[in-house]
């Protein structure tokens, strides 16, 4: 019987599509047939540029701008005008991301991005796959919400109840896995490669590539105090003041990019981030206190909401960034409280869940069904 064909799409307007789709592929990288493909790839380069570094530049520079396009395509008349206007519009932009889909002719299509989803629909009525799109934040969009999605994969029960009271997705429809994850972050950590001094509180501070934000603050501040590591991505002046103080502080260590993330956030007792899906979901599943030190308006701060009212984290004020993390780490009895809340917070193995519920479909490559 041939492999079944598993076909895993998205858009690469923000890293945390990109690296979902990653660990769909891991997932599916023995038994089945697979590819991984980018929709933008396939565009014209004036619409990869709009999705890519018009969308860098609004949320970093311009939030305001964000914030209004944000609440532009909230709005349910927008998604029925999208719906209408969005299919006459793709068979031009990306009719070669369509082209490959229909070449690849695939049995199942996994989606994490919202755009790729409603590409993939148009092909729906031409090829009996089965489209899943897996939601890669805890708080549902509307235009994740397509009609002809066959199952949803929800990264929370929050999620899976927002999707039916708000959206009115049949419960049937929807499968409560957890956000994708690579498989290293369910296995056994190396509890030797990083590893902070004994006895010191120790601190993961990141944000996106370009790591814009307050880091440097937070190092200046706690670098004589704490133990600190940082990913500072393409941010090269960042680096350089970092390598001015390496040898004044306590213990700082940086670096670009980090591929074993689930190591190094074994390895401390707080991570001061941004709430993007998938790093929570990695705190989760690490069980770290998170304190976020910036949020794009919407999905991230939605994401840090709900991180708050479950007792996981801290969302403060810019202002009172810097108080908040001295009071966690004077104050022990915080985190031990956060502990506790996690006992009662299950974070889904995502790795098996999403491989078991696509292998129970018993889709035929032989005989079709």
């Amino acid at each position: 019987m041939a492999k079944r064909k598993v076909l895993i799409v998205f858009l690469s307007c923000g890293n945390g599509h990109r690296r979902a789709a990653q660990a769909i592929e891991d997932i599916f990288s023995e038994g089945f047939e697979t590819r991984r493909i980018d929709a933008l790839e396939y565009a014209p380069s004036l619409v990869r540029w709009i999705f890519q570094e018009g969308y860098r530049i609004a949320v970093s520079f311009l939030p305001f701008v964000w914030k209004a396009v944000f609440l532009f395509f909230r709005a349910n008349w927008i998604k029925k005008f999208y719906n209408i206007a969005g299919r006459l519009i793709d068979k031009v932009v990306f009719s070669s991301f369509i082209e490959e889909i229909r070449i690849f002719s695939p049995d199942i299509v996994i989606s994490t991005h919202f755009t790729s989803s409603s590409l993939a629909v148009r092909l729906k009525e031409e090829q009996a796959f089965k489209l899943i799109t897996c939601i890669t934040d805890f708080w549902v969009y509307p235009l994740w919400v397509e009609p002809d999605t066959d199952y949803y994969c929800a990264g929370s029960e929050f999620t899976r109840k927002m999707l039916v009271s708000k959206y009115n997705v049949p419960p049937e429809k929807i499968w409560l896995t957890g956000i994708p994850l690579r498989k290293s972050f369910f296995g056994s950590p190396s509890p030797d490669k990083y590893r902070p001094p004994q006895g010191v509180f120790s601190m993961l501070v990141f944000t996106s590539y370009f790591a814009y934000g307050p880091i440097w603050e937070i190092v200046k501040t706690f670098h004589k105090k704490c133990a600190i590591y940082v990913i500072y991505g393409g941010n090269f002046p960042l680096r350089i003041k970092m390598q001015r103080l390496q040898e004044k502080a306590r213990f700082l260590q940086f670096y670009p990019r980090v591929e074993d993330m689930w190591n190094l956030m074994n390895a401390v007792d707080l991570v001061v981030t941004k709430p993007g899906g998938l790093t929570v979901s990695e705190c989760i599943l690490k069980e770290k206190p998170m304190v976020f030190m910036s949020a794009i308006y919407g999905q991230e701060t939605e994401n840090a909401h709900f991180i708050v009212r479950n007792g996981l984290g801290f969302f403060p004020k810019k202002s009172y960034l810097i108080d908040t993390i001295k009071h966690i780490i004077e104050s022990p009895e915080i985190l031990q409280t956060i502990r506790k809340n996690f006992q009662r917070f299950k974070q889904e193995n995502s790795f098996q869940n999403i491989r078991g519920r696509i292998e129970s479909l018993g889709l035929d490559k032989d005989n079709g069904s």
